[in-house]
């Protein structure tokens, strides 16, 4: 069980473990121990098929560990119902993916703020001008900022 400092810890695993059910080659995520600090930034590297996204699935709670501790933002999401994770994420973890499934129909600015149409806390953290942080953000990763406005390239 994670102690008091794995609380004011981004991430806390602790004998964390996933396998799919189906999985001929018998594939299974163990994470005997792993911790982030809030702040910190890790990237994870490997070969297709060796985990990355299974291990992020397990962090956002669209999936559950088999067995452990997965511990985010001090919220134990092994002991969180599928609704009550699905809540967790909306508010508090945004993903991108490869395949980056924006909205083709709608803006840039408009995808990056579609987040904010889910999650009351969100729009709550984003304040009276979340069109202006959007933008801030958009600057931060250094994109040009007039593409905000146009459609997302596919």
């Amino acid at each position: 069980m994670p102690d008091r400092q794995a609380e004011e810890m981004a991430i806390a695993l602790e004998g964390a473990s996933f396998s799919w059910e189906n999985d001929e080659d018998g594939f299974r995520l163990d994470i005997p121990a792993w911790r982030l600090e809030r702040g910190a930034r890790a990237a994870l590297i490997g070969a297709s098929g060796s985990g990355k996204t299974t291990l992020l699935n397990l962090l956002a709670g669209v999936t559950q560990a088999d067995r452990g501790v997965v511990q985010v933002f001090g919220a134990d999401l092994t002991r969180l119902s599928s609704a009550a994770r699905d809540r967790f994420r909306g508010d508090h973890i945004g993903l991108v993916f490869q395949m980056f499934n924006l909205l083709p129909f709608a803006s840039v600015l408009e995808n990056i703020l579609l987040p904010l149409r889910f999650s009351s806390a969100r729009a709550q953290r984003a304040g009276t001008a979340p069109e202006a942080e959007a933008q801030r953000l958009i600057s931060s990763l250094g994109l040009d900022p007039d593409k905000a406005f146009g459609k997302p390239v596919s």
